[in-house]
């Protein structure tokens, strides 16, 4: 593991010296993780791509600002996230959820379908609520939950990312629970 650091870390510091193709090789660690976040956040695979790529050519143009204060995973997550939030306020509309826990290439497996084939309709709607359920919720806490319950990142990279204290990483996080458990449970309107 400790040379997998140090081989990206040499990565960043060629990059940073003009390096392509070392820029290029941080590119594809982090492509599909990027991708996965922003097509969570958007829910649309074209404009994922889009943002995908805007956030790259960002990170691509202040890497030399790059400090090492975060990992490059968080920077860059960082960066993907305010790309996805200006591409949003530029269009008027919120982002929305799309993939789910089995989606994407860094996410866990899901769950074996059973055989039972009533035991199956019932996970697909019981998901279906819950991705609706979580595109009701605003942006700031639908975020949160993503970075921390799908990508499980820890409060410390969610306060970076975000650039929000860790305290109001909390109290969001249990805000956003709390309104996704009444969403699901149908206590709110």
């Amino acid at each position: 593991m400790g040379d997998a650091i140090h081989s990206e870390a040499g990565l960043l510091k060629a990059a940073q010296q003009g390096s392509e193709e070392a820029f290029t090789a941080l590119v594809k660690l982090h492509a599909d993780r990027l991708h996965a976040f922003i097509l969570r956040m958007t829910r649309d695979p074209e404009l994922a791509l889009d943002l995908c790529q805007e956030t790259w050519l960002k990170a691509f143009r202040g890497l030399a600002s790059f400090t090492s204060e975060s990992s490059f995973s968080t920077w860059l997550c960082r960066i993907g996230h305010n790309t996805v939030v200006s591409a949003a306020r530029a269009r008027k509309a919120r982002p929305n959820v799309t993939q789910t826990l089995g989606d994407g290439p860094t996410d866990h497996p899901e769950p074996a379908v059973t055989e039972d084939a009533g035991a199956s309709l019932m996970l697909q709607e019981e998901h279906g609520r819950a991705l609706n359920a979580l595109r009701e919720l605003p942006e700031e806490l639908r975020a949160i939950l993503i970075l921390r319950d799908i990508d499980d990142r820890s409060y410390e990279d969610i306060a970076l990312i975000l650039e929000i204290p860790p305290g109001t990483v909390r109290s969001r996080l249990f805000r956003a629970r709390e309104r996704l458990r009444q969403l699901l449970s149908g206590e709110c309107a």
